[in-house]
């Protein structure tokens, strides 16, 4: 829900793809006339494809998968690691000035 309110009611700057596609096109919903504060939100794909074609990380399907359990603290250094990876993309225009 806290992903859900920052839509409603901040400027985001990154992706919304995965909560609009959950809900609504919720940067389309105006419940106030002008946005509150500015945000940036980051998607990572967590596909086999996406993570090789992205980012040069190799991963079996089942490996995805396994790593999609987030409640396993097993994979925590392994997400971590993927999620430094990924901030390789962030850029100035993602950033409030």
């Amino acid at each position: 829900m806290s992903q859900v309110f920052l839509q409603l009611f901040g400027n985001n700057l990154g992706s919304s793809e995965k909560i609009d596609s959950q809900l609504v096109e919720l940067e389309k919903l105006k419940l106030i006339d002008k946005k509150l504060f500015t945000f940036t939100r980051f998607n990572v794909e967590m596909t086999s494809k996406d993570l090789a074609e992205k980012y040069e990380i190799k991963k079996t399907d089942a490996e995805v998968y396994s790593l999609l359990q987030m409640d396993y603290y097993e994979n925590i250094d392994e997400l971590l690691e993927i999620g430094r990876t990924a901030s390789a993309v962030i850029a100035d225009k993602h950033l409030p000035i």
